[in-house]
């Protein structure tokens, strides 16, 4: 299975705007539950959101939502039900998106299914030529990422089918490695389970919600996949994602800064153009693992140079829409990416696969997100410098946020409060009506007493 996030929260950002004028208390909902979905509470997170339907069930933001959640929960069936309706209440905005992404994490991926039905039929030879063909052909999806990774991912069980059922896919790997030593898809395929399986009992919360249990388990299960791997290297042949899983490895073994830029020079050595290298190093490099602020972003700037030319542009915008969608960052947020080289990278995403629903949707988002980002940062700035009294600074800032997000009530009604400051009562009047307008307030008036 290729595993991809739907439609995520930096969309419903956008929809959070636009349904503000709407019911305080489901926005809050929705916010607590974002929070309580990033620490892992994900029965927690599923409720807030629930609540907010019932608060406001035309709530677009709280169906997607609620609809990630059960995505990352494996209930696929619910997942889809709430990106439909998300989809039948914002069609122009959600329908595209929905289909283009839900197609990709329903598990009916055909290298994925191929992969199972020979490994359990025990056709060793055959499961070898497939990953030799897709390793072969270099085929790849249009955010960057090769088919081959479908064989292995595909291996992986979901993480809500029990321990035993695990279990049982590491036995059956573990025979295809028996039969077939020689076999790297074999050794990366066991490896790649194993990895999965550790960060299975990690769970996807903060640490302090990590059982020792789930340490315990964490750790022996990632060092047995990175024991699996690091003896396969002596086999003559050689498959790019063996140093994926590795670097995925690494990173739960808290690898310093010298291991784990070992791993991945080698690796890009030995396949320049591979994306998830790219993809696993901006992970790495993340303030939340081992990385410092705007690291990643500069690091990926490096990295998209040295390629050069279009396939680096394309790099580029293929790290930024994978670490949106498949790790819940928005990547715009610390202002240190280039959204003009985004933008382009696309454009030559949407040159080489131009039947790719997704990337056009995914180009359009992320370049809402974007500006909604940078909407948020003058509206920040301008907020900042009413409160330091300096009006012009103040001024110039909320123009800005409500050049960019016209229907934003709260750069109105500050924007209002500026003008009052310097006198303009009449400006100050029609700001405040305006902010009135985008979301009504009982017994709301603008102060006459100027």
């Amino acid at each position: 299975m290729r595993y991809k996030t739907v439609i995520g929260h930096f969309l419903c950002a956008a929809l959070l705007l636009i349904a503000v004028s709407g019911c305080r208390d489901a926005t809050g909902y929705v916010k607590r539950g974002i929070e309580r979905e990033k620490k892992g509470d994900f029965d927690g997170a599923k409720a807030d959101f629930s609540k907010a339907i019932e608060l406001k069930p035309d709530f677009v933001a709280a169906y997607i939502d609620r609809g990630d959640v059960k995505y990352k929960t494996d209930d696929l069936n619910g997942a889809q039900a709430d990106y439909s309706k998300a989809a039948k209440l914002e069609p122009d905005l959600i329908h595209p998106h929905y289909l283009s992404q839900f197609a990709q994490v329903n598990p009916t991926n055909p290298i994925a299914d191929q992969a199972v039905i020979l490994l359990e039929a025990k056709q060793y030879d055959k499961l070898d030529a497939l990953a030799a063909t897709l390793r072969t052909s270099k085929q790849c999806y249009a955010d960057g990422v090769w088919e081959l990774s479908s064989l292995y991912n595909g291996l992986v069980p979901l993480n809500s089918v029990p321990d035993a059922a695990w279990d049982d896919r590491l036995s059956d790997i573990g025979l295809w490695a028996v039969a077939r030593p020689d076999s790297i898809t074999a050794r990366v395929a066991w490896g790649n389970v194993l990895v999965a399986y550790a960060w299975k009992a990690r769970g996807g919360g903060e640490v302090n919600t990590v059982t020792p249990e789930g340490w315990k388990l964490f750790f022996q299960r990632l060092v047995q996949g990175a024991s699996i791997l690091k003896a396969a290297k002596s086999l003559n042949e050689q498959c790019p994602e063996y140093w994926s899983v590795l670097m995925r490895a690494a990173l739960g073994l808290q690898a310093d800064r010298v291991q784990f830029d070992g791993i991945f020079d080698e690796a890009i050595k030995f396949k320049p153009d591979y994306e998830a290298y790219y993809f696993r190093r901006a992970i790495y490099l993340l303030p939340r693992w081992d990385g410092r602020e705007g690291e990643w972003e500069s690091d990926l700037t490096k990295s998209a140079d040295k390629l050069g030319g279009e396939d680096g542009d394309m790099l580029y915008a293929q790290i930024v829409w994978n670490l949106s969608k498949g790790y819940f960052i928005n990547p715009f947020q610390g202002g240190n990416l280039s959204w003009q080289r985004v933008d382009k990278g696309f454009g030559i995403i949407q040159q080489r696969f131009p039947d790719s629903l997704e990337a056009r949707m995914e180009r359009a988002y992320l370049a809402a997100l974007e500006q909604y980002t940078s909407a948020m940062a003058y509206y920040n700035r301008g907020y900042a410098d009413y409160r330091e009294g300096d009006l012009n600074g103040a001024l110039t800032n909320f123009d800005k946020t409500i050049e960019l997000l016209p229907t934003f009530y709260g750069a109105y009604y500050c924007r209002s409060l500026v003008k009052t400051a310097r006198g303009d009562f009449v400006g100050a009047q029609t700001d405040y009506d305006k902010s009135i307008e985008l979301k009504p307030r009982p017994g709301s008036n603008f102060p006459q007493n100027h």
